[in-house]
């Protein structure tokens, strides 16, 4: 019975290998290097992998990320990060229980992971007025800006006051319906127009005309139109919020910032940029040598 077992267990594996090679066969190769490509190859190239990849099952299309995260991670060691040069952050004040915290976070989340700036949500109590209490606010939390989320009858659903580094969210003016999809949307709304997201050439954005709960219902959800999103990063470096660095360890090693190797492929990037010296870091590595 346990001979059958391992057998059974090998054949599974060996159908899952089978599977992921099956997958990345089913998307068209480039027919050169992508540097050597005109615009309009790239173009036609681009289209044609995006068709065969929506042709793909779900279950294919995580076998396909899981297999290109790792060629890269081979490849170049992976992704890491320099937190050094990262300053400053967003604030989320929250004053409601209505909504969880964990629903709050979760589309900031996603903010602060493209934008690559520190973005938190903090329980609070209530302002009695936001623009006297959120100076004290932002230097107790060493924020750059502060968003209230708070539950009151005597306020509108958003209120933005750029000028002074805050807004506000009344989550008791979004009741009637999803409350916990209303509030996230109208926090990414908050969060866009304190910090530089203006309106979207794209239809149906958050940043464009929302009139009420029923415009707000219709857009079917959270996310913001890169046009939207890449305005983000100037606009927050002046207000002092400024994102860190993410490069993969080969980019890290050759400008200087690469932390010591944590694994082989990693180990044999470190050497391979120490050892060339015509495409070496920029500044010396400082890093310790890797241990043998």
């Amino acid at each position: 019975m346990t001979k059958w077992i391992f057998m059974t267990a090998l054949a599974l594996c060996a159908l899952a290998g089978m599977a992921e090679e099956d997958v990345m066969a089913l998307l068209p190769k480039p027919p050169k290097p992508m540097a050597e490509m005109t615009a309009q190859e790239k173009a036609a190239y681009n289209k044609a992998r995006a068709e065969a990849f929506s042709k793909l099952t779900e279950e294919q299309k995580r076998i396909l990320v899981r297999q290109t995260k790792k060629r890269y991670e081979q490849r170049t060691g992976g992704y890491v990060r320099r937190t050094d040069v990262q300053k400053g952050r967003i604030v989320f004040a929250n004053a409601q229980r209505d909504v969880p915290a964990a629903e709050l976070a979760k589309p900031l989340a996603k903010l602060a992971d493209f934008l690559k700036v520190a973005i938190d949500v903090v329980p609070a109590a209530a302002p009695a007025s936001c623009r006297k209490d959120a100076p004290a606010f932002l230097k107790e939390h060493g924020a750059n800006a502060v968003v209230y989320v708070v539950d009151s009858s005597d306020e509108s659903a958003l209120l933005v006051a750029p000028e002074d580094r805050w807004a506000l969210v009344n989550v008791s003016v979004l009741r009637g319906g999803d409350l916990a999809a209303r509030t996230q949307k109208e926090l990414v709304r908050a969060f866009a127009l304190l910090c530089g997201g203006a309106a979207s050439q794209f239809p149906e954005s958050l940043t464009g005309p929302v009139l009420g709960v029923e415009q707000l219902d219709a857009i079917k959800d959270y996310e913001l139109p890169i046009d939207v999103l890449q305005r983000f990063t100037e606009y927050l470096e002046g207000m002092g919020v400024k994102p860190y660095v993410q490069a993969s360890y080969r980019t890290a090693c050759r400008q200087g910032w690469a932390p010591a190797p944590t694994n082989d492929v990693q180990r044999a990037i470190w050497e391979r940029v120490r050892a060339d010296k015509e495409r070496g870091p920029v500044k010396p590595l400082k890093i310790p040598p890797p241990k043998k």
